[in-house]
Order: structure tokens, then C-alpha cells, then sequence
């Protein structure tokens, strides 16, 4: 998975790379087992920029790899999901891919594409970002009287990474 910006330069970037930390685990369904973090700061205009490579274990026991950039000079995100028949690319619906895209490889073929517009059954960017979807199953179940799938208890293991992040620590377990 790449996360990339176009000169983002601020000192702390962990709270925008923690989306593909818990992109990552929704997409998967799964937990982190493990993760070994690298850093890469350079100066930028003045500014230290930092860089993250996160190679992981999920519970599940797939393998991560997130790359997360900054000031890539290209604002783009991409995700990338191989299987033993079958392979997936996703193009995020912002910057140069906007409104985004998936597609799924079957048996080294490409075996459909679909746009991120008619993947959302909409033009609009708040519901091709996934916000409206959100907002509606979390307002359905407090209507419903039940727990939204989305609590705090389900976030709190990507805010932990995102803080072993800011730490720059060398590994999560």
C-alpha cells in the first residue's frame, strides 16, 4: 500500500498515515501480529520531512507492506492485494486518481475494472470517499439501539501503531 502527498511538510505526519495503518487492517479483516517500521527524514524547504515503511504481520497471517511518503512530489494512494489466483489494485478517489479505481486480476489477467464513481453509485466525493456510508451506519445503529461496528475499541490498535510511529519506535508487537 502507498500513501503519497504532495509537500505535506509538516513535523508530524502520523495523524494522516494512520488512515492506511487502519486501511490496512479493515481491508484484511485482521489485526496486526507485527510490524518492523523504518524512517526516512530529509529536509525539505526548510522543513524535516519523514518518511515511513512499515513491513507487517496480520493475525490472520498475511504480510504488509505500507509505504507512506509525505512530500512524494504526487498525491496518490494505492493499495495492492496479491493472492495465490487472484490480485487486487485499488486507486484512492483523490488527487491524480480521483475519482479512483479497482481492479481485479484473475489467473494473470485483468479481469474486470470498475471506477470509483461506479463502485459508490455516485459523482459526489464525500460519498466516493466513503464518508456518507459512515455516517449513515453509524446514525442506523444508534437509531437500531446497537453498538456501531466502528467503536473506539476497534480503533484503538491502529492509534497505537500511529503512536509507535510518532516515537519512532523500531518495531510493534
Amino acid at each position: 500500500s502507498v500513501m503519497a502527498r504532495y509537500r505535506r511538510l509538516e513535523a508530524d505526519f502520523t495523524t494522516t498515515a494512520v488512515h492506511v495503518v487502519d486501511l490496512a487492517r479493515f481491508l484484511l479483516d485482521s489485526d496486526y501480529a507485527q510490524i518492523h517500521f523504518r524512517y526516512l527524514t530529509q529536509e525539505i524547504s526548510g522543513q524535516a520531512v519523514t518518511s515511513y515503511l512499515l513491513d507487517g504481520e496480520m493475525t490472520s497471517g498475511a504480510a504488509v507492506r505500507l509505504s507512506i511518503y509525505p512530500a512524494a512530489g504526487i498525491n496518490v494512494e494505492r493499495v495492492r492485494v496479491y493472492g495465490a489466483d487472484q490480485a487486487f489494485e485499488l486507486a484512492g478517489s483523490n488527487g491524480l486518481d480521483a475519482p479512483g479505481w479497482l481492479r481485479r486480476y484473475h489467473e494473470n489477467r485483468l479481469a474486470e475494472e470498475i471506477s470509483g464513481a461506479q463502485l459508490a453509485g455516485s459523482e459526489e466525493s464525500f460519498i466516493i470517499n466513503g464518508f456518507y456510508a459512515e455516517d449513515e451506519a453509524f446514525f442506523e445503529a444508534v437509531q437500531a439501539g446497537r453498538q456501531p461496528r466502528a467503536d473506539l475499541a476497534a480503533a484503538r490498535q491502529s492509534v497505537a501503531v500511529m503512536q509507535a510511529m510518532r516515537a519512532r519506535e523500531q518495531q510493534y508487537k
